[in-house]
């Protein structure tokens, strides 16, 4: 999408953004490339990716700010990107959540998603993503302020909203299928379920209509 905007418009702030997260030149924080030609780029510039593709997605597809209250769509952005930290950290998506000009300065689940690499291929990562998105935080964060008093250890239970592994990164008891199971999962990983509470979250964002 942002590519044909590249070729159609040949803007100063689209060639800024090819040079910042694809283009490789001598620089020591410029992409590198993998063997497919994916530009791999350090994790700490995921933030600035997120906030340049939905501020230029908003100037060159003419629409509202996207997180904000003046829209109620929600957005998913795909990238081939790689954000990835040596030795073994890769990042597969994330939503936005940052300050808004109607939230007096506090940091709010805006309603973007980007979708990154192999993240958009795994059913857990896209749904997890979505529900930070509706503002849906994780399961095992202390979230005093979002309705929710309590909180889960991290990695065991099958809550979307949780992750594969433990807080000393042993790996999450649903992760993987009993040996004995003769029915299998849908998913191949431990994020199948919401609880209640999730849901009636969700129906309070301003990305879901219900009448």
């Amino acid at each position: 999408m942002l590519l044909n905007y590249i070729k159609k418009y040949k803007a100063a702030d689209l060639k800024l953004f090819l040079d910042k997260y694809y283009n490789i030149n001598e620089s020591k924080e410029s992409p590198r490339r993998d063997k497919r030609g994916y530009s791999i780029v350090a994790t700490k510039f995921s933030e600035d990716f997120k906030k340049d593709v939905c501020q230029l997605y908003e100037k060159y597809h003419g629409i509202k700010k996207i997180n904000s209250d003046e829209t109620k769509e929600t957005y998913v952005f795909f990238s081939n990107i790689i954000f990835f930290d040596p030795p073994n950290f890769m990042l597969l998506g994330s939503a936005v959540h940052s300050l808004e000009n109607s939230t007096d300065n506090e940091k709010k689940w805006g309603n973007a998603v980007v979708l990154l690499h192999a993240g958009s291929m795994q059913l857990e990562i896209v749904v997890h993503e979505i529900l930070h998105s509706f503002g849906i935080t994780h399961i095992f964060d202390k979230d005093l302020k979002n309705n929710r008093y309590y909180h889960f250890h991290k990695g065991f239970t099958d809550n979307f909203m949780d992750y594969q592994n433990t807080e000393k990164d042993g790996p999450s008891k649903f992760a993987e299928e009993p040996a004995n199971t003769k029915v299998k999962k849908v998913t191949p990983n431990n994020q199948v379920s919401l609880f209640r509470y999730q849901w009636d979250l969700l129906k309070k964002d301003r990305s879901i209509d219900i009448k």
